[in-house]
């Protein structure tokens, strides 16, 4: 299966060019960047994520208190959470057969994205590290010796 990824695709996006509710994109000249998350992890913005909308409400709610307990680092924060869950909702309405999953398997999929990074505590504090690969490599310690 081939999927062109070059062109954006319509529910993906990052906090850098989010989609606010209503359809407008947000610039950082028009709000600020700590604006612009608040309204990323927001409880309005999650609640358009899920697919039962009978429980969109709660479980909304349930993702903004776990995406709180995600620590403040530069890859590692509340913002990367819901990158996962917009990208588990792309793959579940656009590629996965709809009728492969139910609402409620898809929601609790989508919950599990938003829980999978609650309460990491890794790198240094307090700025954890820039990347996954950064991370990746502090594993190897005393083991990585650079040019052997």
């Amino acid at each position: 299966m081939n999927i062109d990824t070059s062109a954006k695709t319509p529910g993906w996006s990052s906090l850098e060019n989010y989609d606010a509710p209503g359809g407008s994109v947000m610039t950082s000249s028009e709000v600020s960047h700590s604006n612009k998350l608040e309204q990323y992890v927001s409880h309005k913005h999650l609640v358009t994520l899920f697919y039962d909308k009978e429980r969109a409400d709660s479980l909304a709610a349930f993702s903004v208190d776990l995406l709180a307990k995600y620590p403040d680092y530069p890859y590692h924060q509340a913002a990367h959470g819901v990158d996962v869950m917009r990208s588990l909702r792309l793959l579940l309405t656009d590629i996965i057969p709809a009728d492969s999953l139910s609402l409620y398997q898809k929601d609790l999929l989508l919950e599990a994205a938003a829980a999978h990074d609650a309460g990491l505590a890794v790198g240094p504090p307090p700025y954890g590290y820039p990347t996954k690969e950064h991370y990746a490599v502090s594993f190897l310690g005393e083991q990585y010796e650079p040019n052997s």
